[in-house]
């Protein structure tokens, strides 16, 4: 009683607590362990990414992590990325900048990325076959038909039909 039972802050006379700045609250946000173990953010799920209201922002507690460790927030376009793949990790020793393709890269490395769902047939969601493609294509380029024609024929929507012809989707069937 009198202390807040997450940063053991006391209670100002009235009952209140006194606020506390964006870097004592984010600081209070965490379990800080050895240097070399992760530190994970408390106030969010078991394998969640941690937020805070930093500067005004929701912002991710990683990125609030880097910032506070190297003094100047990430750029926009830059990931702040996890050497440990633990998502509410924070310690700053364990984060690096990195493009999307790094980080994208750096999953596949270390096996943390899923295999490809099923593509064209083997797709259970799949409502043409490669035939099908196959005909919309020669028939789109023979008769010339409509997208909103070669849809109805085949069963589809018109952007189905778009992106088969625009090799968006089906690129393997030639």
């Amino acid at each position: 009683r009198g202390f807040c039972s997450r940063c053991g802050t006391r209670r100002r006379r009235d009952g209140r607590m006194p606020r506390l700045s964006d870097t004592d609250r984010f600081e209070a946000s965490f379990d800080k362990r050895g240097p070399d173990e992760c530190w994970p953010w408390s106030r969010s799920g078991v394998r969640d990414y941690g937020r805070i209201l930093f500067n005004g922002q929701r912002q991710l507690a990683h990125r609030v992590a880097y910032e506070l460790a190297t003094g100047s927030p990430p750029a926009d376009d830059v990931e702040v990325c996890h050497h440990c793949d633990n998502p509410a990790c924070v310690n700053p020793s364990h984060l690096f900048l990195g493009t999307h393709a790094d980080n994208m890269r750096d999953a596949a490395v270390k096996g943390r990325m899923r295999p490809n769902p099923s593509r064209g047939e083997a797709s259970s969601r799949a409502k043409l076959r490669a035939d099908d493609v196959r005909a919309i294509r020669s028939i789109r380029s023979a008769e010339g038909l409509s997208h909103a024609v070669l849809a109805r024929r085949f069963g589809v929507c018109e952007q189905s039909i778009k992106f088969i012809l625009d090799g968006k989707t089906w690129r393997s069937v030639q």
